[in-house]
């Protein structure tokens, strides 16, 4: 069997547990695993950048700008950004090499229930959305594949307006965007946002401040990455 990134041959131990759950075989060899450098301690408790003091200074602004009141209660994220990942994201995004998925369902399912374990019915998941512009671009949706490692997700609450891609924004253009985002009907409860990855938290913090002004209780958000 072979990497699905690197394709390098993987040799299998077989046993009875991994010939019946084949889920047990893994999709990415060691050198790949690897390359998914996990986020160290200690974290802002609410971005979950690397960071020394309890609420790194970006998210002290965001908070500001809400008027003293962060619209995004915390961010879980599991790796850092890196050349690899950066690699990785755009064969499987970009390129369209859509069985990448399954390394990375792979390497987050753990975390998931070892972390996430909270994340139950009281929640509603919601994959941010792309723009049509960018859907057709790309055939999927990153941000949904992920989600449905939560199991039931609900994209029926935003929508995306066509904008510049903000990996062509500075980290200030990036804060000073407008809200990109459309919500189409209340929403009651707790929600997780799914995203693959964290860069100066503009997009997450906008779905969020939407689904606040529209009964949503609490916002956290899942990101594969905090960059």
């Amino acid at each position: 069997m072979k990497c699905i990134y690197c394709f390098k041959e993987m040799k299998t131990e077989l046993s009875w547990e991994n010939i019946i759950l084949g889920s047990k075989i893994s999709r990415l060899c060691i050198s790949c695993h690897l390359s998914f450098i996990k986020l160290t301690t200690p974290l802002c408790k609410i971005c979950s950048t690397e960071s020394k003091i309890l609420i790194c200074n970006d998210c002290k602004a965001w908070s500001n700008k809400f008027g003293n009141h962060d619209v995004l209660s915390r961010n879980y994220s599991i790796f850092k950004y890196n050349a690899f990942i950066q690699k990785y994201l755009a064969q499987w995004k970009y390129q369209g090499d859509y069985i990448l998925i399954e390394g990375l369902l792979e390497l987050i399912t753990t975390y998931i229930k070892q972390e996430l374990n909270f994340i139950d019915q009281t929640y509603t998941v919601i994959p941010i959305p792309l723009s049509e512009k960018r859907l057709k671009e790309r055939a999927f949706n990153q941000a949904v594949l992920l989600a449905q490692a939560f199991g039931n997700i609900d994209e029926s609450y935003l929508s995306r307006k066509e904008s510049e891609k903000q990996s062509k924004k500075t980290k200030e253009e990036r804060i000073k965007t407008t809200n990109s985002f459309k919500i189409h009907k209340k929403i009651h409860g707790k929600v997780l946002l799914v995203d693959d990855i964290y860069t100066t938290g503009t997009t997450i913090r906008h779905a969020a401040a939407l689904l606040v002004e529209n009964g949503a209780s609490e916002v956290s958000s899942f990101t594969l990455i905090r960059s």
